[in-house]
């Protein structure tokens, strides 16, 4: 098997949904799909390292999901605090609607 040297990107670049959790309707849609319900204090865990994690509010989190072609959410996703998202995503000039 050989790699290649060159940096690759597909032509069709992976779209994401982005929605900040903040009502009980919120919180039921993750749970429903996820199969991830937060604790009766409302809190999930959020991994930290490998074999740690910490509990943190579920409201306030941005849930991020990953859409295929047809815009629909395809599995791959991630719950993310404010500061992690600012860390990893940045928005776009004039993509607001």
């Amino acid at each position: 098997m050989s790699e290649l040297t060159n940096t690759h990107v597909r032509r069709e670049p992976t779209q994401h949904r982005i929605t900040v959790m903040e009502t009980p309707e919120d919180q039921h849609y993750y749970g429903r799909n996820y199969d991830n319900y937060p604790d009766q204090d409302g809190n999930v865990e959020l991994p930290t390292g490998e074999y740690t994690s910490v509990k943190v509010p579920l409201m306030g989190l941005y849930l991020i999901e990953e859409l295929n072609s047809d815009g629909r959410p395809s599995g791959p996703f991630d719950l993310l605090t404010f500061e992690q998202f600012r860390e990893q995503f940045e928005e776009l000039v004039g993509s607001g609607q």
